[in-house]
């Protein structure tokens, strides 16, 4: 096989889901932009291009990035590099590729250029990355300062601070994005795993039960809520939501019912106890922590 050959062959599949992706981006396609043998994928407008980029982000944002790599060469035209979402799939790929020095270039210029919370976020964490909390925690808040927050940029924000071992800061960047965005799932979860962590079982069960009707996997939440209620001393609390994350995900997470166990445990019922990990048994009967307790 040729080499011409071998590249058509890697890239008609993609051009072709490049094809449907314009239609719905809306790209400024002509009739001679099919793809065949031999040509490029085809051509599209602004926005399509941007659709593109976050397919690619996407893409890196879950690791695969080879996929990233292939889908950005198939972009046409080439997005500017004043282009910031061009800028941070570059600043990424390059921590991927190990090169600093392109990372922290494509970083700097973000720090400058991002105005969008979403990027501005992104851009908080690839510094963090790349060991420059400090500045990272400086252009969050500098950010957030001018007006250009969202939950993730406050979260970025309290990592930053983690990262330099400020637990005050990290706290403070949680509560102030909690009082913007007092009903964001993530910001509402990673402050009660922070107040659990440090012992303070009051403001967790406040934090993780505000955050159960907001948060995609509630029974994760719920999970958390029995959790810290038994450590507590709430056991009818922790009985309750035990029970609700077994209803809610029972057939797909064994350890729900090790958590209803230790629930009725420790509220003195030893035979629903059992009979709870009996059920789990029943239904795991592979599951190592449903084991003899």
């Amino acid at each position: 096989m040729s080499p011409g050959a071998s590249r058509v062959t890697r890239r008609t599949p993609w051009a072709a889901g490049l094809i449907v992706t314009c239609a719905l981006a809306g790209c400024a396609t002509n009739t001679g932009s099919s793809v065949l043998p031999g040509d490029d994928a085809p051509a599209c407008d602004d926005r399509c291009v941007q659709g593109l980029l976050r397919t690619v982000l996407a893409s890196l944002e879950h690791g695969r990035v080879q996929e990233a790599r292939d889908r950005l060469e198939d972009i046409r035209p080439r997005p500017p590099m004043t282009d910031p979402t061009l800028r941070m799939v570059l600043a990424l790929l390059a921590l991927e590729g190990g090169d600093r020095a392109q990372a922290i270039r494509h970083a700097n210029w973000l720090a400058d250029h991002a105005r969008s919370a979403a990027l501005a976020a992104k851009t908080c964490r690839v510094l963090v990355r790349l060991g420059e909390a400090r500045r990272a925690a400086t252009f969050a808040q500098q950010r957030i300062n001018a007006g250009i927050a969202g939950p993730a940029l406050h979260l970025e924000l309290a990592l930053a601070w983690e990262a330099l071992g400020q637990e005050a800061a990290v706290l403070r960047a949680l509560n102030e994005g909690l009082v913007a965005f007092p009903d964001d799932p993530t910001l509402l979860e990673t402050a009660a795993a922070r107040a659990d962590a440090a012992g303070d079982h009051a403001a967790a069960l406040d934090l993780y039960t505000r955050a159960i009707p907001h948060h995609a996997s509630p029974e994760l939440v719920h999970e958390a809520v029995a959790r810290v209620a038994t450590q507590a001393g709430q056991y009818d609390v922790a009985v309750r939501h035990a029970r609700l994350a077994v209803e809610m995900a029972g057939d797909r997470d064994p350890k729900l019912y090790r958590v209803l166990h230790d629930a009725l445990l420790a509220s003195g019922d030893a035979d629903a106890a059992r009979g709870a990990l009996e059920r789990g048994r029943r239904r795991f009967p592979q599951a190592t922590i449903l084991g003899e307790p």
